[in-house]
């Protein structure tokens, strides 16, 4: 007697047809992007022997190899096309890896960054510059202006800001005495992940931190770690370091420190405030030129007058130029006197910042652009 079969005729059926063209509409699909990819492979190709063709040309003008201005304009241009899906800021992290590829096959660009690798430094220098440049990490910050001044790196990386704890202000003072210019800024979220090597939160007795990260994930460890003994380290980085070797150790650290020291999540996003940025500058020795969208960052030290301080503010007031950061700092050289930086919007070659600027000069004994650059999105 024949087995007997499970389910109807119909059921067969349905179920067979329910199957096979499922897959069939699929097969297709990616078979559409399998073409796709062939077409993309192909431009990039052809794109980067016409950087070829722009390389020979540089090196026999002898001109900079990496132009901030030009990225910012080729980025600008594709935002006012992108209609989507991709969103703008996917198509930006798409293209920078594109300029890094194209910009490694005219010469290998060296930038420095406030090492260890791991580093949100380091994070923000791969967003920035790609996988195809070549990366020099450096204990401190002032060993990353050295490298520039020293012409060991062609860039270097620094943090200025941040949207939670404020100026970095010893990037600031370096930059008082320094020949490097501003090139460009870049803005990354900071995202602060608890790490360990077993991702077990019980087993933790005390966590690795640097300064910032454990400011801005203070309340987060009250509600969460009362009581856990916070340690010292020299930066993210070396938590991270600190904590692979400590079974009972957690570090406060990124993403990119958690998959180069293999440790596993205890806790992730920890940071008290959810719209954490900072602010980089991309730091070297070049002028960049006019984008339609710039800034323009000067320290400046005021003669020691009545009113001196609304003189100085009051032409980029009349001028209608948007003055958008104010910092002073004490200064190195004399007691009880201040230094001033500015970041204003406009670049210092366009005729009315260029006039402000002249302005604001007759007032100071100190004054000095520190760069006229494309101002991020």
């Amino acid at each position: 007697m024949p087995a007997k079969r499970s389910g109807s005729r119909k059921e067969q059926r349905t179920g067979a047809n329910a199957s096979g063209p499922k897959n069939g509409v699929l097969d297709g699909l990616r078979r559409e992007i399998d073409a796709i990819d062939d077409q993309v492979l192909a431009l990039l190709n052809a794109r980067g022997r016409v950087v070829q063709k722009v390389g020979e040309y540089k090196r026999e003008q002898a001109t900079h190899i990496h132009v901030p201005e030009r990225e910012r304009l080729v980025l600008d241009r594709l935002f006012r096309q992108n209609t989507g899906p991709l969103s703008n800021r996917a198509i930006e992290a798409i293209y920078r890896e594109i300029f890094s590829a194209a910009i490694s096959l005219e010469r290998e660009i060296r930038a420095a960054y406030l090492g260890p690798e791991g580093t949100f430094s380091h994070l923000a220098a791969l967003r920035y510059f790609g996988s195809s440049a070549g990366y020099l990490p450096q204990p401190a910050i002032d060993d990353v202006f050295r490298a520039v001044e020293q012409q060991r790196a062609d860039y270097g990386l620094v943090p200025l800001e941040n949207s939670t704890e404020g100026t970095v202000t010893y990037t600031f003072d370096r930059f008082v005495d320094t020949p490097v210019k501003i090139c460009a800024e870049t803005y990354v979220e900071i995202h602060h992940h608890l790490l360990s090597t077993t991702g077990d939160s019980g087993k933790i007795r005390h966590i690795y931190s640097f300064s910032q990260p454990f400011a801005q994930c203070r309340q987060w460890l009250a509600r969460n770690m009362p009581g856990i003994e916070i340690r010292p380290a020299t930066s993210s980085a070396n938590a991270a370091e600190l904590a692979a070797g400590d079974p009972k150790a957690a570090a406060i650290a990124s993403e990119l420190a958690a998959d180069l020291y293999g440790l596993k999540y205890a806790a992730r996003r920890i940071e008290d405030l959810s719209q954490n940025e900072t602010r980089f500058a991309v730091i070297g020795l070049q002028e960049t030129k006019p984008t339609g969208r710039d800034k323009t960052t000067l320290v400046c030290s005021v003669k020691d007058e009545p009113g001196i301080l609304f003189r100085l503010l009051q032409p980029a007031a009349r001028a209608k130029i948007n003055l958008s950061k104010i910092e002073s700092r004490p200064s190195r050289t004399r007691k009880w006197e201040s230094v001033f930086f500015f970041d204003l919007m406009g670049h210092a070659h366009d005729p009315k910042v260029s006039r402000v600027l002249s302005q604001m000069r007759a007032c100071c004994q100190l004054f000095r652009v520190l760069g006229s650059y494309p101002a991020a999105r």
